[in-house]
C-alpha cells in the first residue's frame, strides 16, 4: 500500500467535487433546451451543463441474453424511481484525483487500461480513482459541447453496479479486438432524465430515510456508451454531445470502438 506522503504527492492540486463513476447510475435533469447532469447525493450537488442534440438510435441486433443482462440491466419500463441517501458523501480517504495515469498507478499499484489512440481535440485531463469501490475514471478535455469519459470498475456481486437502461432501449452488440483478445461489447444510446420543474428543492425522505426521484428514459439523447468485460473488470467508453454532423468533433459508435480497441 502507498504511504500517505506518496498519495499526497500524486494528487492533483484541486480535488474534484464530482466522481464520474456514479454518473451513469443517476438520472439527469431535463429542461426545455438543456440537459443538466446531476449526481443526486445532496441538495447542493454540483451541476454540469451539457447541450445535447437529437441522435438516431441504431438498429437492435439480437445477442445472447446472458451477455445483455451482465453488461446492462433493463428496467421494467421506460420510467423508474431512483433512490439515494441525502446524508451520503464520498469518502475523501477513498476517492482521489490525479494529474495523470502514471501517478495513479504508482500510488495504488494498479494497471489502468487507457486508449493509445489520439483523437484531435480530446486529451486526458484528470484521473480519478476510488480505492474502496475499485473504480477509476479518465476525464478528457474536449471540444465545446462534447465530453469523453473512460471508466473501469472491478466486477462485483452487486447487481446495482450494472447500469440500468430503459425497457425499450436498443442494445447493439459489437466485438472489440484488442492485443489481449476479442471481447463481446454492447453499445447503447440514451439516458435517464428528470423534469427540472418537478424537482423538489427540499424533498421529503421516505420511511427508509431515502430520497425518491422519478426519471424517464430518453432514447434519443446524445449520450453514447460502449461497455464490455475482461479480466475481472468492466470497462466503459462514454461520449457526450453531438450527432455526427461534425465528424472532427463528434464521437460516434465507430470512434468508441476504435478507442476501446486501442486500450492497453
Amino acid at each position: 500500500m502507498p504511504t500517505e506522503e506518496q498519495i499526497v504527492q500524486a494528487l492533483a492540486a484541486e480535488p474534484s467535487p464530482e466522481f464520474y463513476q456514479r454518473m451513469a447510475k443517476m438520472p439527469w435533469k431535463r429542461s426545455t433546451s438543456t440537459w443538466v447532469a446531476k449526481r443526486l447525493m445532496t441538495a447542493a450537488a454540483v451541476f454540469a451543463a451539457l447541450t445535447l442534440t437529437v441522435l438516431a438510435v441504431p438498429p437492435l441486433r439480437m445477442f445472447a441474453q446472458e451477455i445483455i443482462d451482465t453488461l446492462f440491466r433493463r428496467a421494467e419500463s421506460n420510467t423508474t424511481t431512483f433512490e439515494y441517501d441525502p446524508a451520503a458523501t464520498d469518502s475523501p480517504q477513498a476517492a482521489f484525483q490525479f494529474n495523470g495515469i502514471e501517478a495513479a498507478e504508482a500510488a495504488f499499484g494498479i494497471d489502468m487500461l487507457a486508449p493509445t489512440l489520439e483523437i484531435e481535440g480530446y486529451q486526458i485531463g484528470q484521473v480519478y480513482f476510488d480505492a474502496d469501490e475499485q473504480t477509476y475514471t479518465l476525464e478528457y478535455t474536449a471540444p465545446p459541447g462534447r465530453g469523453l469519459l473512460i471508466m473501469g470498475s472491478a466486477v462485483s456481486d452487486d447487481p446495482n453496479d450494472v447500469p440500468l437502461i430503459g425497457a425499450d432501449a436498443p442494445i447493439t452488440p459489437v466485438e472489440i479486438t484488442t492485443p489481449r483478445g476479442v471481447f463481446a461489447a454492447q453499445y447503447v444510446i440514451g439516458l435517464w432524465a428528470v423534469d427540472a420543474a418537478a424537482v423538489d428543492i427540499r424533498p421529503t425522505p421516505n420511511a427508509e430515510g431515502l430520497i425518491e426521484q422519478e426519471a424517464e428514459w430518453i432514447p434519443d439523447a446524445s449520450l453514447r456508451r460502449l461497455r464490455w468485460q475482461e479480466a475481472g473488470w468492466f470497462y466503459e467508453v462514454i461520449a457526450m454531445g453531438g450527432s455526427g454532423d461534425l465528424p472532427d468533433r463528434d464521437l460516434m459508435q465507430d470512434d468508441l470502438i476504435a478507442l476501446a480497441e486501442s486500450m492497453g
